[in-house]
């Protein structure tokens, strides 16, 4: 066999073997981030928040979709029950383009039971 046949052949058979031996990969998207604070404004026209995070963070400026899920003292609710002032933990994403939104609020009648 000629040098140039073997290295042909041996180019195949290796491209070969990784072709057989490639694995699959699942695509998944990042966790949600959880931010506790204040809500400070609801504009359900726009569909924004703005939440004050505890401490000495900047407001931060989210949008909710309709497949947002509200929970308020444990059961699910609507997006008239969310109220500026309330206490609350919102979970959201920041894609790459786009604005950040939300993705679940949980909040409590009573702050004082709200765990964060």
């Amino acid at each position: 066999m000629k040098p140039k046949n073997c290295a042909k052949s041996m180019s195949l058979l290796v491209f070969a073997a990784l072709c057989l031996t490639a694995s699959t990969s699942w695509a998944r998207p990042p966790r949600a981030q959880e931010l506790c604070g204040e809500l400070q404004v609801v504009n359900r026209q726009a569909q924004l928040l703005t939440l004050l995070p505890a401490g000495n963070e900047l407001p931060l400026r989210l949008a909710w979709k309709p497949d947002t899920s509200l929970v308020r003292n444990g059961l699910f609710d609507t997006t008239e029950a969310l109220k500026a002032g309330a206490r609350a933990c919102v979970y959201y994403r920041t894609p790459f383009f786009g604005k950040p939104f939300v993705t679940k609020v949980v909040w409590h009648e009573n702050p004082a039971s709200l765990q964060h």
